[in-house]
């Protein structure tokens, strides 16, 4: 069996622009959806708790993922 570990970084001009981005992904759209505005605000702000803008205000938003690769042993 094999592991790898891929590392990304994505860089959005503002806290605003990454929020945007994120919030249109199918299963964050989903959720948000049945929250009111405040509540929305709130995860809003959370968001944006996680992250230190550079000091152009951009922000870079880091993900990772672990890739597996192997073969079952065969039955005899």
């Amino acid at each position: 069996m094999q592991t790898r570990r891929i590392t990304v970084h994505r860089r959005f001009g503002s806290l605003d622009e990454a929020w945007e981005v994120s919030r249109k992904g199918a299963s964050t759209s989903r959720v948000l959806s049945g929250l009111d505005g405040r509540k929305v605000a709130e995860v809003q702000a959370r968001f944006a708790d996680q992250f230190r803008p550079e000091s152009d205000g951009s922000v870079v938003m880091t993900a990772t993922a672990v890739a597996v690769r192997g073969r079952r042993p065969s039955e005899s």
